[in-house]
């Protein structure tokens, strides 16, 4: 299952709900909920702009090989 929008507002809401709990643990997991939503959504951006060729992707630069050490 993929989530799309209507999956992502139902765990924003379920996120704001348990962050209302009167337990810490509740409270942090419903902000967890929502900062991973965040980040979805900006994986969501970074890849949209991706594909549009805005962004490109980077790859590590090859490590330059050593110059020959002169062999007297």
């Amino acid at each position: 299952m993929r989530l799309d929008a209507e999956k992502l507002d139902t765990l924003r809401r379920w996120g704001h709900g348990l962050e209302t709990d009167e337990r810490d643990e509740i409270r942090s997991a419903g902000r967890a909920i929502l900062l991973l939503i965040e980040e979805i959504e900006r994986l969501h951006i970074d890849l949209w702009h991706a594909r549009a060729g805005d962004v490109a992707i980077l790859e590590p630069e090859p490590e330059p090989e050593p110059e020959p050490a002169d062999v007297d």
